[in-house]
């Protein structure tokens, strides 16, 4: 059996689905551990339970399934594996960079390709969106920690997801968010370096074929 939560227009549910047949089987209110538990007393012959690393679930097992094996998932393996690389290859980014402009290459080195002055900026020089947003949303959090809120609570108040506040609330520094969040991939990555040379002061901008 597995169990895992879904949202709909922002009201939480869990979906209990039977690995063997393949098919969801039920459909729980909320994300909390009572439901479940309850639901796992009622069906003593489940043996295994999947699940995510959400301590809800895992207490929801414990309880209501003391008997069955408690297993995380494969896509939240692949996907906390995921996050764990990118969070610490973002923490290292300038380091990366620095061995990748010094690989030889063409009889020298191979220069890094080009980018903004800094990536917390546009090609502008304006801080992007996306920082100024992170920022907010990291102090707005943590000062609602400080304060003894509870994540629920928190992701209540300030109409984010559980799982960002719980991000915001354990990130060990504001620095490390925004590495995390200004190095995702994107489409746009391929065509970044002709990009920004376009956009340099004194190259000529290609006049628009529209009248």
């Amino acid at each position: 059996m597995a169990v895992d939560d879904f949202a709909l227009r922002d009201i939480y549910a869990t979906i209990v689905v039977d690995l063997e047949a393949r098919r969801p089987v039920e459909v729980l209110p909320g994300r909390e551990a009572g439901p479940v538990a309850e639901w796992l007393t009622m069906h003593p012959e489940v043996e295994i339970v999947t699940r995510d690393r959400a301590r809800a679930y895992a207490e929801a097992a414990r309880i209501g399934a003391p008997q069955a094996l408690q297993v995380v998932d494969r896509w939240h393996v692949w996907n906390n594996l995921n996050e764990a690389v990118e969070k610490t290859v973002g923490a290292h980014h300038g380091w990366v960079k620095q061995a990748y402009a010094e690989l030889p290459g063409n009889g020298g080195e191979l220069a890094a390709p080009p980018e903004p002055p800094d990536g917390y900026l546009d090609v502008n020089g304006r801080e992007r969106a996306l920082v100024t947003r992170t920022t907010r949303r990291y102090a707005e959090v943590q000062e609602l920690v400080a304060q003894g809120r509870s994540l629920k609570g928190i992701s209540r108040d300030l109409n984010l997801d559980y799982y960002a506040v719980r991000r915001y609330a354990r990130a060990a520094s504001l620095e490390e968010l925004l590495i995390a969040a200004t190095h995702r991939t994107t489409l746009l990555d391929a065509y970044k370096s002709y990009l920004y040379e376009r956009v340099q002061p004194g190259v000529p901008q290609r006049e628009s074929a529209v009248s």
